[in-house]
């Protein structure tokens, strides 16, 4: 980093009398900033114009982030929180002073959350206005005093700030490890999409920037994030199962100068990595449907669809072990009945498979579409090719998209006990869940039907069947008489 004009010409006299040897400058490229306003607990995070995950590395190690997160507004609503002149001077006076001691650490995992309770309740609390942070490179201010053009401002807008810091307690362990991850990213091309959705990806390959439209991303943080953060408490602390890969955070990203350079709003969800620290050989979109579902591409070199993958196994579905079967099932019928009453379709199982160590990873993803007259329009004209024989089109209504969906990962996977452990060759692995015991005690599993109910079962068939053997007699009696 180049040094300041108090360091450019520095020297020192070493042992001998000899000049020691001047700083050595690197020169800082344009598109980085790193004498940026400071930071709580003293972190300092560069920011990259062209690697939007640093912006966002930057807004969670805020003192505007953390005054959010200790003192939460009592009011909601629409609109956008900003910090006001004084209560940032005093924030900043108290959380970036040079006493750690008495500093909070919302880096510590047990700052503010040591009780499970407040998660919770946190994740069902109504959502607060976004937080608005803006900031610029303090050096390149002062260098360019005279010609303010250069001077780069950078903003970004955290949607439900609370929440997703709740979330991310729980399933990242806290804010330091997330924000060291998104301090870097890189292009990431993901094949197999048809969305047209660009990607980036953390340079430690853990977690997915997906930048969507600004109607997509309105359509999750202003009508789909209250039910998807209740639904995530009861995956937490209610136990209850789902494979869905958990969104982390939404941002609204942007950067200009006043010579009229800039990077237009970008649109972030950030995910989880389906298969982070797994390696796979084979990687799957399964959505249910089989019309426009193929890709001519061997294993390996992009993503597959449905029917690749029913090629790939050649009708039979994958045997998997029997509590593992049973575990992903559930979730699957979690999920989709959730979405469904979301009104959300389009959304895919993530499946990737190694074939080496037997080993599946899954994950649900792209469930942010919901199902608008544009989507009833689209449904309706692709309906007609059915007439010609063609398969139902990929986007249908909720309910029926779920049936499909769910018939579909049934056809696709099956249950396969040995004698031994009862187990299938793959291992079913997901994104880590959290340990967290549940305050309610799980139902018991049903018990065999009472014999009064195997009674009128039988009786209801027998019936059935003597009206059947009385029609088809009767009907040879008339043909019989005919004749």
């Amino acid at each position: 980093v180049a040094p300041g004009p108090h360091l450019a010409g520095a020297s020192g006299e070493g042992a001998g009398g000899h000049a020691a040897h001047d700083a050595e400058v690197v020169p800082v490229p344009s598109r980085v900033h790193v004498q940026l306003p400071k930071l709580l607990n003293g972190v300092s995070i560069p920011v990259y114009e062209d690697e939007p995950s640093s912006i966002i590395a930057y807004t969670l190690a805020s003192i505007e982030h953390a005054t959010l997160i200790q003192n939460p507004p009592k009011g909601g609503g629409a609109g956008e929180r900003k910090m006001s002149a004084g209560m940032m001077a005093s924030m900043r006076a108290r959380l970036g002073s040079g006493d750690r001691g008495e500093r909070p650490d919302i880096f510590s995992p047990s700052w503010y959350y040591e009780d499970p309770g407040a998660v919770e309740q946190i994740l069902n609390d109504p959502m607060q206005k976004p937080l608005k942070v803006s900031f610029q490179d303090l050096a390149k201010c002062e260098k360019f005093s005279a010609n303010p053009s250069t001077v780069t401002r950078f903003t970004c807008t955290a949607y439900c700030p609370r929440q997703f810091h709740a979330l991310r307690r729980v399933f990242c362990g806290g804010e330091a490890g997330f924000i060291r991850s998104m301090s870097r990213c890189n292009p990431w091309k993901a094949t197999g999409g048809k969305s047209g959705s660009t990607f980036s990806r953390t340079r430690c390959e853990r977690y997915i920037l997906k930048y969507v439209s600004k109607t997509e991303f309105k359509m999750f943080t202003e009508q789909l994030s209250t039910a998807y953060f209740k639904f995530m408490a009861k995956a937490c602390f209610r136990n209850l199962p789902t494979v869905l890969s958990k969104i982390l955070g939404c941002y609204q990203l942007s950067w200009k100068r006043a010579n009229g350079d800039r990077m237009l709003s970008k649109y972030a969800i950030v995910m989880p990595n389906v298969f982070y620290a797994t390696h796979v050989t084979h990687i799957f979109d399964l959505k249910g449907s089989v019309r426009n579902r193929y890709v001519k591409a061997k294993p390996g070199e992009a993503v597959l669809l449905d029917e690749n993958f029913l090629e790939y196994t050649r009708g039979f579905p994958i045997p998997i072990e029997e509590k593992t079967n049973d575990e992903m099932r559930h979730a699957i019928r979690n999920d989709s009945k959730f979405l469904c009453d979301m009104g959300v379709v389009d959304y895919s199982v993530l499946v990737g498979l190694n074939e080496k160590t037997r080993v599946m990873a899954i994950g649900i993803i792209d469930y942010v579409r919901q199902y608008t007259w544009e989507r009833r329009i689209e449904t309706g004209v692709k309906s007609m090719g059915m007439i010609t024989g063609k398969a139902s089109p990929t986007v249908i209504s909720p309910e029926n998209y779920k049936v499909r969906f769910q018939l579909a990962t049934e056809r696709y996977f099956m249950m396969a006990p040995c004698q031994t452990s009862r187990a299938g060759l793959p291992v079913l692995r997901t994104m880590r869940r959290p340990v967290i015991v549940p305050t309610t005690k799980p139902k018991p599993p049903p018990g065999p039907p009472p014999a009064s109910a195997v009674k009128a079962a039988r009786e209801m068939i027998m019936r059935g069947k003597k009206q059947v053997e009385e029609k088809s007699k009767s009907d040879a009696e008339k043909k019989g008489r005919g004749q």
